[in-house]
């Protein structure tokens, strides 16, 4: 991941690593980390959102990630976080059917 393709403004994430993605963060309903495991391993890291509209968009995909790219993820994961108190933070079983039942998010 370059730091060129994600740019974060007072209201929004700007994503553009695969196209143009604009998020506004009041329409943030859920965010939490994602890693892609193989044989018990870390291989990749992502930052899931769900918006209102029940999209799903993938922020920060780290491959391979380093101790410094640990860091920034972090950093990401927080920023986005903090932006909008009223989203779901973090994948649990209660969150997750939090979001099945309020938008059908599966």
């Amino acid at each position: 991941m370059s730091k060129e393709s994600m740019y974060f403004t007072d209201k929004y994430i700007v994503n553009v690593s695969s196209g143009l993605d604009i998020i506004k963060y009041s329409d943030i309903v859920w965010v939490y980390p994602y890693e892609l495991r193989q044989r018990g391993i870390t291989t990749a890291k992502s930052i899931i959102i769900y918006t209102n509209d029940k999209v799903r968009h993938t922020l920060a995909n780290f491959n391979a990630i380093s101790k410094k790219g640990k860091k920034v993820f972090n950093e990401i994961f927080e920023l986005v976080a903090s932006k909008n108190t009223q989203a779901v933070v973090g994948y649990t079983k209660e969150n997750r059917k939090q979001m099945k039942d309020l938008y059908n998010i599966k």
